[in-house]
């Protein structure tokens, strides 16, 4: 059966016109993809958003892997894979030359929801954007949450940190 082995975006001709070929959950090796990208001149830059361990693993749970002992291993997976290409090529990466722009950040979800626009326009900094847009900053991770306590208060600071969508603003060069 084609459609347990797509991701649903369409490509290509012959025996499966149309349908890409590919588990719909698979790892993109980042070192390689990176490497790849610079060995064709391409300034590539590539973001990871860290959450909480706990939630992440909630979310996973729920909504990507049923099983426990699987879901570990791929989390194992994702994360290793995540590291090496880390230790290549984030900020102190042993594949940058001095004067290199780190290849890869790590950007904490918590910590954006926090800080909000201040960390926002660090991170846009990083990467050169000329912005003062900032989204509205809202706590996804309340619903992965069950204790009755926790979950309130988890409601009462999901609404301090809504704010009503704004349009872009890019700021001249």
């Amino acid at each position: 059966d084609s459609t347990s082995w797509t991701c649903g975006a369409t490509c290509g001709s012959g025996t499966h016109d149309g349908l890409a070929l590919y588990p719909k959950r698979f790892f993109v090796n980042v070192t390689s993809h990176i490497e790849w990208y610079l060995s064709r001149g391409v300034d590539i830059t590539v973001l990871y958003t860290m959450r909480d361990q706990s939630i992440t693993m909630k979310e996973k749970l729920k909504d990507d892997c049923p099983i426990l002992g699987v879901a570990e291993k791929e989390d194992a997976m994702a994360l290793s894979i995540m590291k090496e290409a880390y230790e290549k090529y984030g900020k102190h990466g042993s594949q940058l030359k001095n004067g290199d722009k780190e290849r890869v950040i790590a950007v904490s979800y918590e910590g954006l929801l926090e800080f909000k626009e201040v960390y926002l326009f660090d991170l846009y900094h990083q990467l050169g954007i000329n912005s003062t847009y900032a989204p509205a900053f809202i706590d996804e991770n309340a619903k992965y949450v069950t204790d009755p306590m926790m979950k309130a208060a988890l409601k009462n600071t999901s609404l301090r940190h809504r704010k009503k969508a704004e349009p872009l603003h890019f700021l001249p060069w």
